[in-house]
């Protein structure tokens, strides 16, 4: 089917213009004909490929199945002309994390705590029903603008692990096979990296960790080269503690960014509701409450502890390392895993770039990061784009936005040592907006 302004796909949604492109699909926006409610339609290019219509179909279900204010909301999956699906979504305008830390560097703590608070709650939320995201990441992140404030969004389930679901859509939870590495290199835990099969919730973590160390410090741990360089920063525990990165930090969060970046699963955070209490401090807020882990994570969460407690740890030599990036090379040449932060062939969720940035989401004059302090590899070069963003932005020309941080927010990070943590607001925020600030 050949898409253009004015088509009416399903009989009830007329496309108004596209948002962004891929060799997987594209997304358009678009009108439902009858209330003229705005939306993002997002399609696939290969319509006869019965497995990427699986995994397509599997954001839509693993979208759904988590209900919160924080998930990009699914309205509605079409069937066109020829069977193939279409996922009708919400309309976003705003940007991107990525494009915020591409532009500022780095957030205030109070700042990104309101933030990731709510991206914790997302994603606790989804642990919650027995999902796995297995992508996060500062491209899956939107700062979506509403009249009330910033809205946080957590996009893109396409790889998500649906292993607490019933009926047909937890079908869709074993279309990865063993050996098959998923996610952005960058952000991947060591267990995605050597695509292990028992993948569950503390590979979300690790993930997490990653971008609250990026967000707090505007460095990105990870950046090397090449794939092989970054899996040698992770394997060879090579990550510098975060306090040393950013000594101006408070001791209680930069202990839990390094435990949510320990290489073994089982010495991570066992699920996010600690992480959620200590961001909520320095945010000065609360947000919506979830429940443990589904007992399908726990169950998984409990044979890996015991496998790890009964083995004797050990560091990796260099032959191991050797031999576990020639596995990785494999793995990356049937992946098609990219340096960029995307997959190849990955579509957007309902994006389009804003004025002055690249088709990812990201301006084109984005600063690299900082020098990474401590040991590191070799001078890296700068995190290629992604080739298209992955949420439907709608910025004005040469606008600098900047994510409000709520007054009650600012905690203290002039001194290393923990800083009483700030009052709590009296009511709770069980929604995803961050109010606006008075300027």
């Amino acid at each position: 089917m050949v898409r253009h302004e004015g088509l009416i796909v399903a009989g009830r949604y007329q496309l108004d213009r596209r948002l962004g492109a891929g060799g997987m699909g594209e997304v358009w926006s678009a009108t439902q004909t009858v209330t003229r409610k705005p939306v993002a339609v997002k399609f696939l290019n290969d319509e006869d490929d019965l497995g990427t219509r699986r995994r397509f179909l599997r954001e839509a279900r693993a979208a759904c199945a988590v209900r919160h204010p924080n998930v990009v909301q699914i309205h509605d999956v079409v069937e066109l002309d020829g069977g193939a699906p279409a996922i009708v979504m919400e309309l976003l305008r705003g940007e991107s994390l990525e494009a915020k830390l591409d532009r500022d560097g780095r957030m205030p703590l109070g700042e990104c705590a309101a933030v990731m608070a709510r991206v914790v709650a997302a994603v606790g939320a989804a642990h919650a029903v027995g999902v796995v995201h297995r992508d996060l990441k500062p491209d899956n992140i939107f700062l979506a603008d509403t009249p009330e404030g910033v809205d946080v969004k957590v996009l893109d389930f396409g790889i998500a692990k649906l292993t607490g679901l019933d009926g047909d859509a937890a079908q869709t939870g074993g279309l990865t096979n063993t050996g098959t590495m998923l996610g952005t290199p960058h952000y991947m835990s060591p267990e995605q990296a050597f695509g292990e099969q028992q993948i569950d919730h503390r590979a979300d973590i690790w993930a997490l960790g990653i971008i609250l160390y990026r967000s707090l410090s505007g460095v990105l741990p990870t950046r090397a080269d090449n794939i092989g360089q970054i899996l040698k920063i992770i394997l060879t525990r090579s990550i510098p503690p975060l306090g040393a990165a950013a000594p101006d930090l408070p001791t209680e969060i930069t202990t839990l960014v390094d435990r949510m970046l320990e290489p073994e699963a089982a010495d991570r955070p066992a699920d996010l509701r600690e992480v959620k209490a200590i961001l909520e401090r320095y945010a000065g807020v609360e947000v919506a409450a979830f429940d443990a882990p589904a007992p399908s994570l726990t169950e998984a969460t409990a044979q890996t502890t015991s496998r790890a407690t009964a083995a004797p740890r050990r560091r990796l030599g260099a032959a191991s390392i050797l031999l576990a990036g020639v596995a990785l090379a494999a793995l990356v040449a049937t992946a098609g895993v990219t340096l960029g932060g995307a997959r190849k062939g990955s579509v957007p969720a309902t994006i389009a770039p804003a004025a002055g940035a690249t088709a990812g989401g990201a301006p084109t004059d984005a600063p690299a990061d900082p020098t990474r302090p401590g040991p590191a590899p070799p001078a890296p070069s700068a995190e290629s784009a992604p080739p298209f963003a992955s949420a439907a932005i709608s910025a004005p020309a040469g606008a600098k936005r900047a994510t409000p941080q709520p007054a009650t927010a600012r905690a203290s990070t002039t001194a290393p040592a923990p800083a009483p943590a700030p009052a709590k607001s009296a009511a709770p925020s069980l929604g995803g907006v961050i109010e606006k600030p008075n300027f």
